[in-house]
């Protein structure tokens, strides 16, 4: 699995529980609904740590936080 899949997972997992659309994410951490757009749809295969950090934010979480999962896993495994 590619890093930007899986960053796009825990977003949309995220998401749905708490209670968010992509959309009211943007408004909340800042962001344009397009980068969270092309973060989720995978037209972002690089997003930037300061985006991260922002979404991280707007979910209350710290960017660590963000990157626990066990997605990851998956990722860590193949080579990137």
């Amino acid at each position: 699995m590619e890093l930007s899949v899986a960053i796009s997972n825990r977003i949309t997992c995220l998401c749905r529980k708490n209670d968010l659309s992509p959309n009211k994410l943007a408004a909340i951490c800042g962001l344009r609904q397009s980068t969270i757009s092309n973060i989720l749809n995978g037209n972002s295969k690089n997003p930037t740590i300061a985006s991260l950090k922002r979404i991280s934010e707007g979910f209350n979480i710290s960017l660590s936080e963000l990157f626990d999962d066990a997605i990851f896993d998956i990722v860590d495994k193949q080579e990137v």
